[in-house]
């Protein structure tokens, strides 16, 4: 029997502290374990950039329907995790964890190559379609592929991560997808063995980005604080964050055990979790 959790939450505009930083963290806690979330909203705030909206979905199989999040018409997703087993059996069955878009909807979508393979994803919507480009793959052996000349407001990231039927991808810990900006254009590349889907989308001119890339330890878990974003304060406001890049060896069956980036509502704080020796690169716009 398939095991399906869905989770929705919804967020908004809160004030960030200006921060930024590249490093390594050392494990602060036990590997997170497999079970499962009941649907539930866990935030809600209305302010400036008009709200945000994700979603978290882990199953175990590869038959289980797309979930539909709504119209294309006036949002555009990221992904923002992807934990578990993305092996593939043969090139008829493969993994993959993410978002894409069929008839004008939204659609997340988590594939295990088999009943008992967990795959779980998370996505961060935002509310703006402005330019918004078509979807750009990379996958094991292509160049760097290119997804749009770079402007000021332009931000790209993640849509989609998998295995579509290759067998090694996701099998070693140097296997990886990036998303990242020349100066001049900006595209998605990797390393190794993975393959990957991007998109982007603009922000509003003079809106604040910070980038950051955290690996994990080796063994175990870490967590750490990326930017806080305070309901109801004065400026700026509107933060979110969302994957622009994941590293590593995806071949457990736990459906935590990957890289997430997720708002706390509890603690005012965006946050990034990171296990078993992966990389999670992450860029918060507002």
């Amino acid at each position: 029997m398939k095991n399906v959790s869905n989770k929705f939450w919804k967020l908004s505009c809160i004030l960030p502290v200006l921060l930024m930083g590249i490093g390594c963290v050392a494990a602060t806690g036990e590997q997170a374990g497999d079970e499962l979330m009941d649907d539930e909203l866990v935030g809600t705030a209305e302010q400036a950039f008009t709200g945000y909206w994700g979603w978290s979905r882990a199953t175990a199989g590869h038959s289980t329907p797309a979930w539909d999040l709504g119209s294309t018409d006036d949002m555009t997703c990221f992904l923002s995790g992807v934990g578990g087993n993305l092996n593939a059996t043969d090139t008829s069955i493969g993994a993959w964890a993410g978002v894409w878009s069929n008839d004008d909807r939204w659609l997340l979508e988590t594939i295990g190559y088999d009943e008992g393979a967990k795959v779980k994803a998370t996505t961060l919507c935002v509310p703006s379609i402005k330019n918004r480009t078509t979807f750009a793959r990379w996958s094991s052996g292509d160049g760097p592929t290119k997804l749009a000349p770079s402007t000021v407001s332009r931000r790209c990231g993640l849509r989609m991560v998998g295995n579509f039927g290759f067998h090694d991808e996701w099998e070693a810990a140097s296997d990886s997808v990036r998303v990242w900006d020349s100066g001049l254009d900006w595209f998605i590349d990797g390393t190794g063995n993975a393959n990957g889907l991007a998109i982007c989308v603009d922000v509003s001119p003079g809106s604040g980005t910070w980038r950051w890339t955290y690996i994990a330890p080796s063994s175990g878990t870490a967590t750490h604080n990326l930017i806080q974003a305070i309901d109801h304060g004065t400026s700026p406001l509107g933060t979110q964050c969302f994957l622009t890049g994941v590293a590593g060896r995806f071949r457990t069956n736990a459906w935590d055990d990957g890289v997430f980036v997720a708002y706390d509502p509890g603690t005012n704080w965006w946050k990034v979790t990171v296990s078993n020796g992966r990389t999670a690169h992450v860029m918060c716009i507002q």
